[in-house]
């Protein structure tokens, strides 16, 4: 949930409210959490931070979860070598990643629902998805939203899990 300040010298010195929400919680107590986070941190994980630290170009899991706290002992450790001083990283398909800048696996992972019915997918391999924040309208988001976006042709709203041997596959 955000508000924009609108002077913008206000808004870097605005307090932000950063919560993970990982089970149920009722909307009154997700508002009352960003009020008055202190007294809510035995039940979300809650971080405070001036707006104008927030970081522009990295993804916001750091200030959310404090990640420099246990990242900076293990960087700075005489005993760890960063992965990048040793190889050049690639990710997923090489073509794929070439010519899309991603993994080059999204479309064997994400799928529509006419892509599912499809490869004849049960729902035991399927789960379901939101790809973008921007398909949730509301501050909840519940199943029949979920149903409802699933209805449409061409959306992705279905990942592809196995969690079976090689051996079981439909080849």
């Amino acid at each position: 949930m955000l508000e924009k300040e609108s002077d913008a010298k206000r808004r870097e010195d605005n307090q932000t409210t950063l919560i993970y929400i990982d089970k149920e919680a009722q909307i009154d107590e997700i508002l009352d959490a960003i009020e008055n986070p202190k007294g809510w941190k035995s039940r979300f994980r809650i971080n405070v931070v001036r707006q104008g630290e927030l970081p522009r170009k990295d993804k916001w899991i750091k200030p959310i979860f404090k990640t420099d706290e246990v990242e900076k002992p293990i960087v700075s450790s005489p005993l760890v070598t960063r992965i990048s001083d040793l190889f050049d990283a690639r990710y997923g398909n090489i073509s794929g990643v070439s010519a899309r800048g991603g993994t080059g696996a999204d479309k064997f992972f994400y799928l529509t629902k006419k892509e599912a019915e499809k490869r004849e997918l049960t729902k035991d391999y399927l789960h379901p998805l939101l790809t973008r924040p921007r398909y949730s309208r509301f501050f909840a988001f519940k199943e029949k939203d979920w149903r409802e976006l699933a209805n449409k042709d061409n959306l992705v709203t279905y990942s592809f899990v196995i969690n079976l041997g090689v051996s079981y596959l439909k080849m």
